[in-house]
């Protein structure tokens, strides 16, 4: 039974003709394959890293993070048994900046309920650390992952324990006299959670292991094409920081018309702040500016993308999803930042990432054939 799957070139409006054809993992004759289950392993681990963002977008949005003022890594995943628990629990939670100043008169089934999101959020963590470390133990010990990716998979892990303090670090912030966390520590927290995701969702399409078919070397055409489709990547990278921001300083709660921002296409608070550099990290409306252009930058690199592309349905994909996305983001703005849309464009910074990085993966296979 061979490894690697032959593929054939697909007929009609393929934009990358005799160079590349996606395989598909699960085909029956690749099922019983090892690079087969670490791939589906791998993918696996890549969508729990996908809803642990969501939630954790869940438990801003809904400012549950602050409910839990301690960090338990072996301890925590034990919840509140009976009464004295959660009496216990709560008297933690009252001495907290958020419930002093904006929380006072929360009831303890009111703060249940801000409780168990943040928990769920703890644990999925957890979770998907032994989802992956096991098998990943598994996989060495049998022998099955060679050395080379074993030590990308460890440096993985690595970062993923690294997520967990720095979840921590950025709780903290909002636990001493601000009642909300550090917009700096969360911009860092969801960009490597975004990071962790690309090297899971990377080494699962790697060890699915399509076969390119290349029939000449790579041309400048499609050298600028792959520097083009990096450039969204990371673009989408930089914009997802300044949705973290946003995010952090509640800038989605000003100027909620669109496309004006109160009535002029540049605010007039826009540099308020002095020094001049101070504007772009902490005041509201040059912050909501910032993604507003990065939105509409990104949007005209897509749809340049997919004009030189006509015939790339993965291209397509990619148009529709920033489509998708840019309206996702304005009813998150004109209706004041409602918890399903703003977790829906979320959610959509992630899936548009994921086409980015796949449309990265066959321009860097074809090189890797050419």
């Amino acid at each position: 039974m061979p490894l690697k799957q032959r593929c054939h070139p697909r007929e009609g409006g393929d934009p990358y003709p005799r160079e590349f054809s996606v395989c598909r993992t699960m085909d029956s004759r690749f099922r019983g394959n090892d690079k087969a289950h670490i791939s589906i392993w791998l993918f696996a681990c890549a969508a729990l890293v996908f809803l642990i963002v969501i939630i954790g977008g869940l438990t801003r949005l809904s400012e549950s993070g602050l409910s839990i003022v301690s960090w338990q890594p072996v301890k925590g995943v034990i919840p509140p048994l009976d009464v004295r628990d959660w009496q216990n629990l709560f008297a933690a939670y009252k001495q907290t900046p958020q419930y002093l100043k904006i929380n006072y008169d929360m009831s303890l089934e009111e703060f249940k309920n801000i409780f168990w999101l943040e928990y769920i959020h703890r644990v999925l963590g957890r979770i998907i650390g032994l989802v992956f470390l096991v098998p990943l133990l598994f996989f060495i010990i049998t022998k099955k992952i060679g050395k080379n990716l074993a030590l990308k998979l460890f440096s993985i892990a690595l970062l993923g324990a690294l997520q967990g303090f720095i979840g921590w670090y950025m709780v903290k912030s909002g636990l001493v006299d601000n009642p909300a966390v550090s917009h700096y520590r969360l911009a860092l927290h969801l960009f490597l959670g975004f990071v962790i995701y690309a090297m899971l969702l990377w080494a699962g399409l790697n060890s699915a292991e399509c076969e390119v078919q290349s029939a000449e070397k790579a041309t400048l055409n499609s050298a600028l094409r792959t520097l083009h489709s990096l450039a969204i990547s990371a673009f989408i990278l930089f914009q997802t920081i300044l949705g973290a921001f946003v995010s952090g300083t509640h800038a989605g709660l000003i100027y909620n018309d669109f496309p004006l921002m109160g009535g002029h296409i540049i605010p007039e608070d826009i540099f308020f702040l002095h020094p001049l550099w101070l504007n772009f990290l902490q005041n509201p409306a040059t912050i909501q500016f910032q993604h507003r252009m990065m939105a509409f930058i990104l949007f005209i690199l897509i749809l340049i993308f997919r004009v030189k592309n006509p015939g790339d349905k993965a291209a397509g994909l990619l148009l529709a999803v920033a489509l998708i996305q840019v309206l996702l983001g304005i009813l998150t703005l004109v209706n004041h930042v409602p918890v399903l849309f703003a977790a829906a464009h979320q959610a959509g910074a992630l899936v548009l990432f994921s086409v980015s990085l796949f449309i990265n993966y066959r321009l860097y296979a074809i090189s890797q054939k050419s």
